[in-house]
């Protein structure tokens, strides 16, 4: 008999472990495990392969990607914010890099900052609507951390047209409006919606 898929996903998840242990100088290895970890939510287990990897070969885009999303997910924002500057300068035209680069400025309050990387950034989407949106979302937050509310607000409204039923988006211009104490109702109804869209 064939293995189950639990089964299978186990033994693939193994051998990918044993190539990377056996291989640590192999970024494709470090890669492929870290990759698989990621894709199971094992976010903390996937850093010191992808890390390997990272050693191994730092000119890889998808490890970077991969590593980033680990940090993300595994509250790591101290190397979140180095690795994420790391990469804009590396690869300075992807804008992934200063998505996560944004959100680990985020972690540390630095809005500031987070204004003068996003701007720029969000030429760097292209056709990626849904990275244009979080890059929108993301200073559409830092503006209303620095009082630049008419711009906070058009950028908010500009993501909410793109994708209406987005609960991040609905959840963090409710509480830019709440920040000002202005536009309470509206900020209430907002906070439902980002309850609504994403119950959990």
């Amino acid at each position: 008999p064939g293995l189950s898929k639990p089964e299978y996903k186990a033994a693939v998840l193994e051998l990918a472990a044993t190539l990377a242990r056996v291989h640590p100088r192999s970024y494709q290895a470090g890669l492929a495990y870290g990759q698989l970890l990621v894709g199971e939510e094992r976010y903390m287990d996937a850093i010191v392969p992808l890390e390997q990897a990272l050693t191994a070969d730092r000119s890889r885009l998808p490890i970077w990607y991969y590593l980033l999303e680990a940090y993300h997910h595994s509250k790591r924002k101290d190397m979140l914010l180095k690795r994420g500057e790391e990469m804009t300068e590396l690869f300075p035209s992807q804008g992934i890099g200063y998505y996560y680069y944004g959100l680990g400025l985020l972690h540390k309050g630095d809005f500031t900052k987070m204004v003068k990387v996003l701007e720029p950034a969000q030429l760097m989407a292209g056709d990626n609507e849904n990275l244009e949106v979080q890059l929108g979302i993301l200073l559409g937050h830092a503006y209303a951390q620095q009082g630049q509310y008419a711009k906070s607000d058009a950028l908010f409204e500009k993501q909410l047209a793109k994708q209406p039923d987005n609960p991040e988006i609905f959840n963090l211009y409710s509480l830019s409006l709440v920040l000002r104490h202005d536009k309470l109702a509206q900020a209430s109804d907002y906070a439902q919606q980002a309850v609504n869209a994403d119950p959990n």
